[in-house]
């Protein structure tokens, strides 16, 4: 399959395998807003096109330390960032040791939103945006809705029943190592085999969509291990 990110016109995100064959059910692509989220089996670079010229969802599964190195990946893409977060002092430190001020705003939940339909201000492929959304009102709130070269990032600690609205609607789930219970419950959300979202190790990443799972190895590079550790007390 050949073309520009985007040009498939099916919900699942795509996935990069850079010199692997990528998971049957999954669409490969070359070429996008690709953000390396790990390495598969041979050591070959993993890369999720999270800004397309079509709005994309997204959730991580997986705690505060591995959505905040996603959000720095994403800002060495030149990505501009908005976090709304019910701890904003844990994304503050993280900004300020990153350099990130001008690229990265953090707005505290309680402010409301910065659009008030819902719906977030393009992007463009030099600059694209990304939305994190970080806290438990923002999985069972009202969908926001990215515009073009833009990504919304719902955080969620978990595969329970007030998690699920937000994993149903995403086009890609990057995901910790899961339970069997999770497995299941994740799996009856994305109308996926059980089987595929166990993963294999601790180091292991699921990115997962309604077309397929793919396995990858996530390290964090020692930068990140810096500032996420240094900003929150967890790597």
């Amino acid at each position: 399959m050949s073309g520009e990110p985007g040009a498939v016109p099916v919900p699942a995100l795509e996935v990069l395998r850079t010199g692997a064959t990528a998971a049957a059910a999954v669409q490969t692509l070359v070429g996008g807003g690709g953000l390396v989220v790990g390495v598969d089996g041979a050591g070959a670079p993993v890369v999720v096109t999270l800004f397309r010229p079509e709005p994309t969802a997204a959730v991580c599964l997986g705690g505060l330390g591995l959505v905040q190195r996603l959000v720095l990946r994403a800002m060495a893409l030149g990505a501009a960032v908005t976090v709304e977060s019910d701890r904003p002092s844990a994304w503050t430190a993280l900004v300020g040791l990153a350099g990130g001020d001008g690229q990265v705003a953090v707005v505290p939940h309680d402010r409301g939103r910065l659009a008030p339909a819902g719906d977030e201000p393009p992007g463009t492929p030099g600059r694209p945006r990304l939305l994190v959304l970080d806290g438990d009102a923002a999985a069972t709130g009202d969908t926001r809705r990215a515009g073009r070269w833009s990504a919304v990032l719902t955080c969620v600690d978990g595969t329970q029943e007030w998690g699920r609205a937000a994993l149903a609607s995403a086009d890609v789930v990057v995901s910790r190592p899961l339970s069997r219970t999770e497995a299941r419950q994740l799996g009856r959300v994305l109308n996926l085999d059980e089987s595929a979202l166990r993963s294999t190790g601790d180091d292991t990443l699921l990115l997962a969509s309604r077309a397929g799972v793919v396995q990858v190895r996530h390290t964090a590079t020692g930068v990140e291990q810096w500032l996420v550790g240094a900003s929150t007390g967890r790597g």
